[in-house]
């Protein structure tokens, strides 16, 4: 269950489900040729009554769900706990992309290198915007979500930094970031750490056995 972004006045709220039968276990991600769409509904504005009354309808197509999987949206929180309350037997589970956002954020944000980084990079960008070096800009784009290019745009420009024969435009712009090796280098395996268990997670499901195949997945790391 999510919303779509907004388009004019407009989001959709979307509804799609799989039978658990046919989810492929151990074997490979979800992917889309596996869900069935079970509503799509214009809303102006989403409350929590709207999202359970629309899961009540959902019901009449599918019969009643085993797990219902969203972010952590107000409105589809509160809706899926009004559901629950009707129906004790089925289970929430937050989308474990957006939840490893949102570790990534809460340990970040509260990391005053990667505010300063993200300050002098915005100062970089804003020197180079609209001119000839527009090309050499750091993807803009820092929201935990897709925090991964910006991460791999700074470990290619520290490794151009590093070289033999460093890049004299990369010198110029991004000088500042040879003091940032070492907590890049930490961002990178914290992120990559959050990447596998989302995979993993996306492969085995959630279960009493998770915790284990996470371990097991990060080796070293844990």
């Amino acid at each position: 269950v999510d919303h779509t972004i907004q388009i004019g006045a407009v989001k959709l709220l979307a509804i799609v489900g799989c039978p658990l039968a046919d989810v492929p276990f151990g074997q490979r991600d979800l992917c889309l040729a596996d869900l069935r769409l079970v509503a799509l509904v214009p809303m102006t504005h989403s409350t929590y009554d709207l999202v359970a009354t629309e899961l009540d309808k959902a019901v009449a197509r599918t019969g009643l769900p085993k797990e219902i999987v969203s972010d952590q949206g107000s409105d589809l929180v509160k809706g899926i706990d009004h559901f629950q309350q009707r129906h004790p037997g089925v289970v929430w589970v937050n989308d474990v992309a957006h939840y490893a956002a949102n570790v990534l954020e809460n340990r970040w944000e509260r990391d005053p290198h990667w505010q300063e980084m993200l300050r002098l990079l915005s100062c970089a960008n804003q020197k180079m915007r609209q001119t000839t070096q527009a090309y050499l800009m750091a993807p803009t784009k820092a929201r935990f979500m897709n925090v991964g290019p910006l991460l791999r745009f700074l470990a290619r420009v520290l490794h151009l930094l590093l070289g033999e024969k460093p890049s004299q435009r990369a010198v110029e712009q991004y000088s500042w970031l040879l003091a940032y090796g070492d907590k890049l280098a930490g961002w990178l395996e914290e992120y990559r750490l959050v990447q596998t268990t989302i995979e993993t997670v996306r492969r085995h499901g959630v279960d009493a056995t998770t915790l284990g195949k996470l371990e097991q997945s990060w080796g070293q790391l844990s």
